[in-house]
């Protein structure tokens, strides 16, 4: 059964947490709101099942309301040895949940709930079962080790090149092996204190981890660093920067412009060159695809307008190439920087694409492109981001 706990700090928007973690509510069986998380609850569009607390956070409207409903309300004595979010995990496990999402858990005016709700990972009633803190900035799960039998456990660290993943031990964490992370552990311990494990960056889409003993929180960020320079990307969630750039022919196309719609802008180098004719060619192939999603593609290098018009021609590309020659706009998105070349440290630009919804926002970022296959990559991102807005639209 797989349940979603609902705490009353800072959840972000909806929106937020579906780019961020695309179907983080997807076979939700029970829905657990903590004292004041209804009214956050109310704001994501989850219906609650039950409530518990000790109401010091719920005005008797609200009670009845959810009465009326037929919502189970569960109240507490103030003078209670749990907090309100470790009741509504208890009342998930007493449920039989045992996939446990908590929203709302960080945030809110008072640090110590924000630890009190990360130190719950480590719950004795949670041994055995999956939960994972989500927040638009992160997702906190706790690995323990070894597993019943006494091996090792490993897990699986999917996502996106270039994503951050902290490693952080509750105590000494002994036997830490990582696979596809750029700063590999190979069979070592990780202490409480130190901070060797933070800011470690996804290098392969199918990274993992194994621990032979400990208790070690996994902390992955939809942001990212871009390569090399250790700048701060743009992160899901945060507002696309405006710019207003001229294509070939003189065109200024402004992203502004562009709100109500959805817009693919993509960083490249340079005009003509191995990597780039891939990428672009593949956007090509697949424009019309963009097209029937109601998108366009801009790419964006620091190029000027007669290389644009003959690498356009070329190659028959069907899209908008914009003039960026002192790549200030690159530099906004975080695409240019130091990185190595042929084995020489140089500066310029870092291959990035950011989805921009049609609020201006940041759908999806992928830094330190791979050319080949990224445009099939970004359609499908795209696709699921349309879906997830299409299902929080109320019918009819």
């Amino acid at each position: 059964m797989r349940a979603v706990i609902v705490a009353g700090g800072e959840a972000g928007r909806r929106d937020q947490l579906d780019a961020a973690w695309p179907g983080w509510d997807a076979r939700v069986d029970l829905v657990v709101a903590a004292d004041g998380g209804v009214e956050v609850a109310a704001r994501l569009g989850l219906p609650v099942t039950i409530l518990v607390g000790d109401g010091d956070s719920l005005s008797p409207a609200i009670e009845a309301d959810l009465r009326r409903r037929g919502v189970e309300v569960r109240l507490a004595s103030p003078a209670k040895d749990e907090s309100d979010c470790e009741l509504a995990v208890l009342a998930a496990v007493e449920r039989g949940a045992d996939e446990l999402v908590i929203v709302g858990a960080l945030g809110g005016e008072r640090i110590d709930h924000a630890l009190a709700n990360v130190w719950l990972l480590a719950h004795p009633a949670l041994a055995g079962r999956q939960a994972e803190i989500l927040d638009p900035r992160g997702r906190i799960r706790l690995l323990r080790a070894p597993s019943p039998d006494g091996s090792p456990v490993s897990w699986p660290l999917p996502g996106p090149v270039g994503g951050l993943v902290s490693l952080l031990p509750l105590g000494t964490v002994e036997g830490i092996t990582t696979r596809g992370l750029r700063y590999p552990l190979r069979g070592e311990a990780l202490h409480l204190g130190p901070a060797r494990g933070l800011s470690n960056v996804r290098q392969a889409p199918d990274a993992a981890i194994s621990v032979e003993r400990g208790l070690l929180l996994i902390v992955e960020t939809p942001g990212t660093l871009t390569e090399e320079n250790g700048m701060g990307a743009l992160a899901v969630g945060d507002p696309a920067p405006d710019f207003a750039l001229a294509d070939e022919e003189g065109v200024v196309h402004r992203l502004a412009e562009r709100r109500g719609s959805w817009t693919i802008v993509y960083f490249y180098p340079q005009d003509d060159t191995p990597g780039c004719t891939t990428e672009a060619c593949q956007f090509r192939d697949l424009h019309g695809e963009f097209g029937r999603e109601e998108a366009v593609v801009w790419g964006i290098s620091p190029d000027g307008p007669e290389s644009h018009a003959r690498f356009r021609a070329k190659f028959g590309l069907p899209f908008v190439l914009l003039c960026d020659p002192d790549h200030a706009v690159a530099a906004r998105y975080g695409a240019w920087g130091r990185k190595v070349l042929y084995g020489r440290e140089t500066e310029g630009i870092i291959r990035s694409t950011f989805l921009v919804d049609p609020e201006g926002r940041i759908a999806r970022a992928w830094p330190r492109v791979k050319a080949d296959g990224h445009a099939a990559e970004v359609l499908e991102a795209l696709r699921q981001a349309r879906a997830a807005r299409v299902a929080r639209e109320p019918a009819g």
